[in-house]
């Protein structure tokens, strides 16, 4: 259904944008910590890493349809991004 990734290098924002404007659907991580029904449930910088993906995790669209040209294609794209 999805692929998470990380973008723990440069703006997470920019890289969706980039991926989005050539094909590559991106969807941010749900909130993990920070949702409203949790508020004063617990202190969120107690949960670093969770707040780290908040900030720096997506998903990329993956299913049995994906062709190999789809996935070196999407390869390529995260290529041409980081060259």
């Amino acid at each position: 259904m999805f692929f998470p990734v990380v973008c723990d290098v440069g703006d997470r924002d920019k890289f969706c944008l980039f991926l989005e404007e050539r094909g590559v659907q991106t969807r941010y991580i749900m909130p993990l910590i920070n949702q409203p029904v949790f508020k004063g449930l617990w202190n969120p910088d107690d949960y670093p890493v969770a707040q780290w993906l908040d900030k720096k995790g997506f998903l990329i669209g993956c299913h049995q349809f994906l062709k190999p040209a789809d996935l070196k294609y999407v390869a390529q794209v995260f290529g041409e991004y980081f060259k």
